[in-house]
């Protein structure tokens, strides 16, 4: 295993393990779906791979679903605060000649 901790696991064939049953640790890893749960992705979202290790790929390079929402809801809010201060308005207009439209 790629863990020391972790169970031993038998190779069936490429991209298939399973759990040696003769294992004296009883842990786990955990599933694609547990893992996306950590990563904040709502229960419904669906992940589209053909080998398991895509998917945990997938879970593992995201960046966290609620992180993201923060983040991109603070940019959202200082862009509002910046557009309403009139300053991001006239440095805008002195560069390029014409107003500013944040939606």
């Amino acid at each position: 295993p790629l863990h020391p901790q972790a169970n031993r696991m038998i190779f069936i064939e490429k991209d298939k393990w399973k759990f040696d049953p003769d294992s004296p640790k009883p842990y786990r890893r955990l599933s694609v779906r547990e893992s996306a749960r950590i990563q904040t992705f709502p229960d419904d979202f669906i992940f589209k791979y053909s080998k398991i290790a895509d998917g945990y790929k997938m879970v593992g390079n995201a960046v966290p679903v609620k992180l993201a929402e923060r983040l991109a809801n603070k940019i959202i809010k200082d862009l509002q605060q910046y557009q309403e201060s009139g300053v991001c308005e006239s440095v805008y207009r002195e560069r390029y000649g014409k107003p500013l439209a944040l939606i």
